[in-house]
């Protein structure tokens, strides 16, 4: 069964091309969809082209939304939030 979740999360330093291909490998590897949201873009995993744009696009500091559509999206929160080597500010949904 899909469940959505969501966490902010806030950056701690700009995104490295390899923590943006670490984000892409996972999506492919996670049975859902994973998002980020970030001032109104919203950017699914999956398309690499539009990640690595996204990524240069914002700065340490950011806070960015990530949606989580599939099974066990808690687990999938935490695996993106250790990719960004992140700090998680709050959970919703």
């Amino acid at each position: 069964m899909k469940e959505f979740k969501s966490k902010n999360i806030t950056l701690n330093k700009k995104l490295s091309i390899n923590e943006v291909l670490a984000i892409n490998l996972y999506q492919k590897v996670y049975d859902g969809n994973i998002y980020l949201l970030h001032n109104h873009e919203l950017v699914n995993t999956e398309q690499l082209p539009e990640l690595v744009t996204f990524s240069l696009l914002i700065e340490e500091g950011t806070e960015l939304q990530c949606v989580v559509e599939g099974p066990n999206p808690e687990e999938a929160l935490e695996e993106v939030s250790h990719r960004l080597h992140a700090r998680v500010l709050s959970e919703a949904l």
